[in-house]
């Protein structure tokens, strides 16, 4: 999905910073702007500051600052796309038309689907609680030991045995037979409409935002002829690679623990759950995809995959590493004994157990995938082998550190030297590749890495705070003169648009950095439009003083060639140059006197 700019513009100017903000924390009024604890760190008095005027947040304490998409991002963990579509919902901004995703599909029609879904959750429910003929499916719940009370908190249900009975409910309510249809509820048949989770356990599927978005069903009679679970197929709202099942209320517990527990089903989750463990996901029904992963990292800095203790396990936990790998988070394995599955082992040994367990028998992902080949390749004596069958993985880590540790683990597992494991790697890696050292590739990106000049982000800042004073200004700067390009860009695009306000400018700003920093100058009280003229003439001032300098490499260099005449060119245009300097210098000492007795 690609926003233009200007729509982005409109979603800012039409909601609130204050209501946003709101939305999640309790703010209060202190004179112009609102205060409130920070979120982002714990403390018990506020710091936390909102400006309405200027539409940025700034945290006195940890220094969190920023718009409220910003804010969105870093509190609710979202992308700038994501963040940009909770502030059009609150807006009322339709972005359906800039989605790149084949059949745009306006708000009001995933609303409807999100209606839908949640009528059939509501009576699916209400079946198994009430209905005679879900009484196998009541049984079924309790042999497994689940509570009524986490039957209600996962609001499971039953799909009932008539062809047709969500069909028909759905339809009395008022939804169209076709939206029902793509909702994934139901499909057509020769005379009608037909139930597709029929005598099924049903399980409700949640986006992050707690809205329920599909629904899982397992059968209750064991039938080859028939799928042991069925989801949702994919729809506008249902995207099955990129949800993960109980998100939505393992969320805080992910963030508090910094840990998310990945069991491979449903059930995993809601026994985990139900024995006070609930940082625990599942992915629905499928292998773990990338995008689960990316996903994830956002709310956390490691994931423990714990899957079944049978062989089929085991390889799904070979499997969710290779698929892991790239994501920039740490990653670890434990296999339950005896064959069981997560579910079986907490309810049968309680939540303590479950986690002691874990914290005794957890692995690193190498050290789970040397001991995963060590059953096809005996570490003696087909050695080579064996480090072969893991060097694809590791050549796979992004982290230079990692790496480096995950063959120090191969060379300690396979009792040789670390330098012929390194040896064997880089032959590895290098077969039709040209490798790039790592310390090159560090020392490339740290010269990449740009610090805003002192000056320059004042200036810039104080722009983006006082758009109305670029009148007295875009005489003195030109865009030359600012050396960081990020500014020099934000800086066109102000002389560009000189009718676009405080909050459309900052809302232009795709880096959060820059947009943290700007922010933190709109909470200090003693910036004013004033100031704005002054850090315009410093700012010229210091690219007349790098021109001087330049200047006089020149004439060194034309010195060295007995260039005279370019010599003289040069003299003159450093004479010119140096009393333009002094001429600042004057202004900038007579505004600083005037400053002192305006004060």
């Amino acid at each position: 999905m690609v926003i233009p700019q200007q729509v982005i513009d409109d979603i800012l100017n039409r909601v609130s910073i204050v209501d946003v903000i709101g939305r999640y924390i309790d703010i209060k009024r202190s004179g112009k702007n609102y205060v409130a604890l920070c979120p982002f760190h714990n403390e018990k008095t506020p710091s936390f500051s909102i400006s309405e005027e200027k539409g940025l947040y700034h945290c006195f304490g940890c220094g969190a600052s920023g718009n409220a998409v910003g804010f969105l991002m870093d509190y609710q963990k979202l992308s700038f796309i994501e963040a940009i579509e909770n502030l059009a919902r609150i807006a009322g901004v339709d972005l359906s038309r800039y989605s790149n995703d084949g059949e745009a599909v306006s708000n009001s029609e995933k609303e409807i689907l999100y209606k839908i879904n949640k009528e059939a959750m509501k009576f699916f429910h209400n079946l198994l609680l009430t209905s005679e003929e879900a009484k196998i499916a009541r049984d079924y719940l309790k042999k497994r030991g689940l509570s009524a009370e986490t039957i209600k908190t996962f609001q499971l249900g039953y799909g009932g045995k008539e062809w047709t009975s969500l069909s028909s409910y759905l339809i009395k309510q008022g939804f169209r037979e076709e939206d029902i249809i793509r909702a994934g509820l139901s499909s057509r048949g020769n005379t009608g409409l037909y139930d597709r989770f029929r005598d099924r356990v049903i399980f409700p599927i949640f986006n992050r935002d707690g809205r329920v978005v599909g629904f899982g069903g397992r059968v209750l009679k064991e039938n080859e002829q028939v799928a042991k679970y069925l989801n949702t197929q994919e729809t506008p709202i249902f995207h099955k690679g990129s949800l993960l099942f109980a998100f939505h209320m393992a969320r805080d517990e992910i963030i508090k623990k910094k840990e998310a527990i990945m069991v491979e089903g449903y059930m995993d989750v809601i026994g985990l759950f139900q024995n006070g463990i609930k940082n625990a996901v599942a992915p629905l029904g499928t292998s773990l995809t990338e995008s689960q992963m990316m996903f994830l990292k956002r709310f956390c800095d490691s994931v423990f995959f714990v899957f079944d203790g049978d062989e089929a396990g085991v390889k799904a936990a070979n499997r969710a590493l290779d698929i892991a790998v790239k994501s920039p988070i740490k990653k670890k394995v434990a296999i339950l004994p005896g064959g069981k599955d997560p579910f079986d082992y907490v309810m049968q040994y309680g939540g303590t157990s479950f986690i002691h367990y874990l914290e005794k028998r957890k692995l690193e992902a190498v050290d789970f995938k040397l001991r995963y080949f060590s059953r096809v390749f005996d570490k003696k004596k087909d050695k080579a082998k064996l480090v072969m069958s893991i060097l694809p993985y590791v050549s796979q880590i992004d982290s230079a550190i990692e790496r480096e540790e995950s063959l120090k683990k191969i060379a300690g597992y396979v009792e040789e030297n670390f330098s012929v494991i390194v040896d064997e790697y880089q032959n590895y890696v290098q077969k039709g590749k040209n490798a790039v050292s790592t310390l090159r590739k560090i020392q490339e990106k740290r010269e990449k890495k740009e610090q805003y000049p002192r000056v320059e982000i004042e200036f810039i800042s104080l722009l983006a705070l006082f758009p109305d004073g670029l009148s007295q200004i875009e005489s003195v700067v030109t865009p030359e003169m600012i050396e960081n390009e990020e500014l020099r860009g934000l800086y066109e695009f102000i002389l560009r648009n000189p009718d676009k306000n405080s909050s459309e400018i900052c809302g232009s700003i795709e880096n959060p950095e820059l947009l943290k920093v700007i922010a933190a100058y709109a909470q200090r009280e003693d910036l004013k439009e004033g100031n704005l003229k002054e850090m315009a003439y410093k700012l010229k001032f210091n690219y007349i003083s790098r021109e001087v300098g330049r200047i006089k490499n020149l004439i060194e260099e034309y010195e060295k060639a007995a260039n005279y005449q370019e010599i003289k060119k040069c003299h003159e245009v450093q004479m010119r140059l140096q009393e333009e300097k002094n001429m600042i210098e004057k202004t900038l000492k007579e505004y600083a006197r005037e400053m002192e007795l305006s004060e």
